[in-house]
């Protein structure tokens, strides 16, 4: 069992994140603020991809939404279901409708994730490249 905030949570709130697991097969945490293990503070994630697809789960760092985080985990997960693995530091372009993304390995509770570059707005990815919270993505 993962050790996020999420997964040690009520009785409650473990029952909901089982059936969503159940039903779905992944789920997504998330934490809008305060998480000590990412560069900004954003961290949300992914459970289930291995078990499901035997592929490492997704993160996402910047800050965001948590409804269009969620919405890029969704067509990700679409993306594994008709057969797509997804690198670190490759390029991918059917994700976000006019950026490319990328992503980078990293480490979320213990476990290995790609975390989702977003891009800054003009499609830049990698961090020769972005300036600010952008760069941070990469740390």
């Amino acid at each position: 069992m993962c050790e996020c905030e999420s997964c040690q949570d009520s009785v409650l709130a473990q029952a909901r994140r089982n059936a969503l697991m159940k039903e779905y097969g992944w789920v997504a945490d998330i934490f809008i603020e305060d998480d000590k293990q990412t560069p900004m503070g954003f961290n949300i994630h992914t459970h289930g991809l291995g078990e499901k697809f035997n592929h490492l789960n997704f993160q996402i760092v910047m800050p965001m939404p948590p409804e269009t985080a969620h919405a890029m985990f969704v067509v990700l997960v679409e993306k594994l279901e008709e057969g797509q693995v997804f690198e670190a530091e490759k390029l991918y372009s059917d994700i976000i409708d006019i950026y490319d993304i990328t992503f980078k390995l990293a480490e979320e509770t213990g476990r290995k994730v790609l975390r989702l570059i977003v891009p800054d707005k003009e499609g830049n990815l990698f961090p020769d490249d972005l300036e600010g919270n952008f760069k941070k993505q990469w740390e």
